[in-house]
């Protein structure tokens, strides 16, 4: 499309939705990050095509996009979707079940520089209704540095305008209160629940899990609800690390087969790390050992107690030292 004649658009606020797979040097969050780092990169090995998936904190009329895309790990080719509702009941839509229509695609350019140290910044100018915009990536351009066949983009920025109570009834006549499009829930799509299978994921993981669930039962069981919510924010947390662990040691497998021994270093020493973060989560402040039993704080002996352990043990002494006195011996053994 041409180039809007000077006009400035607001900067668009969205979500990352997901992405097909991540290198867990440069994961799908970096995006958000911009140029303080490498930005995002799939996984070693990539399978193609890739995709990316963000949506828009509220429905707009989308009318640029700036990619900046990495200095060698370049596609050959990205495509742009997008999805709009056509109706309201479609913004309840999961997101498995979203259609998605082409919107068009750009070519970027081979960095032809030997050192390939620049990067190329990408404007793409639109004019669509979108709530949701998907990348998806073709293989990459080969070169000497991008040994891995990965694709990498380093930021997103999104330029147009949000609908609002007052322009978003010409779209959807038949809506009664306009300002409901914008203010209710059921905007925002109903993520499927799905059945966890902790049993695929890394030992450590699983031990990690068993432990957290025990936590989560007794905190349930005396009503403290925002220890729940703890716990559980915790057994989500070791179940994305356990997939991050899946995902490197898919990546290790790949590198076995073609023996790529500096990458099966890294991607161990990446293993271990992530094991050595599930280990550190730690519950007992819940009043939980280690082995996970419940600590008894009444079983605690009080100084009495003490004072005649202390006692006895010193008995214990005198008769290795050849006290022969049965008396003693016997005493020692009752209490025993």
């Amino acid at each position: 499309m041409k180039k809007p004649n000077d006009v400035s658009f607001p900067l668009l606020k969205y979500r990352l939705v997901g992405v097909s797979t991540e290198d867990p040097e440069n994961p799908f969050y970096s995006l958000i990050s911009g140029l303080k780092n490498d930005g995002w990169c799939s996984v070693r090995y990539s399978t193609y095509p890739q995709e990316l998936l963000i949506q828009f904190c509220r429905p707009c009329r989308l009318r640029q996009v700036n990619l900046l895309l990495h200095e060698y790990k370049i596609p050959s080719k990205i495509d742009l979707y997008y999805f709009f509702p056509k109706t309201f009941s479609e913004f309840n839509l999961d997101i498995d079940d979203l259609i998605f229509e082409k919107m068009g695609y750009i070519i970027p350019n081979l960095n032809k520089n030997q050192k390939k140290e620049s990067r190329e910044y990408k404007q793409i100018f639109l004019n669509e209704n979108v709530y949701y915009l998907k990348f998806v990536f073709h293989q990459n351009y080969p070169n000497l540095k991008n040994v891995f066949n990965q694709v990498g983009l380093i930021f997103i920025q999104c330029f147009g305008i949000d609908f609002t109570a007052d322009n978003i009834n010409g779209l959807y006549p038949n809506l009664r209160k306009p300002t409901d499009f914008l203010t209710q829930k059921s905007l925002y799509p109903q993520v499927k629940k799905k059945g966890y299978d902790d049993s695929m994921l890394d030992e450590v993981c699983i031990m990690k899990l068993k432990e957290l669930k025990e936590a989560l039962d007794f905190t349930l069981k005396i009503e403290n609800y925002d220890e729940s919510k703890k716990v559980t924010d915790l057994i989500q947390l070791v179940r994305k690390i356990g997939e991050k662990i899946n995902d490197a040691k898919e990546t290790k497998n790949k590198a076995l087969e073609v023996e790529d021994w500096d990458t099966c270093k890294i991607v161990k020493n990446q293993i271990d790390n992530l094991r050595e973060k599930v280990r550190e989560i730690d519950v007992g402040y819940l009043g939980f050992k280690d082995e996970g039993g419940l600590v008894d704080e009444g079983t605690q002996p009080v100084e009495e107690e003490k004072e005649n352990i202390i006692q006895e043990d010193i008995t214990v002494k005198e008769s290795e030292n050849g006290d022969e006195n049965e008396s003693i011996r016997e005493k020692i053994r009752f209490n025993a």
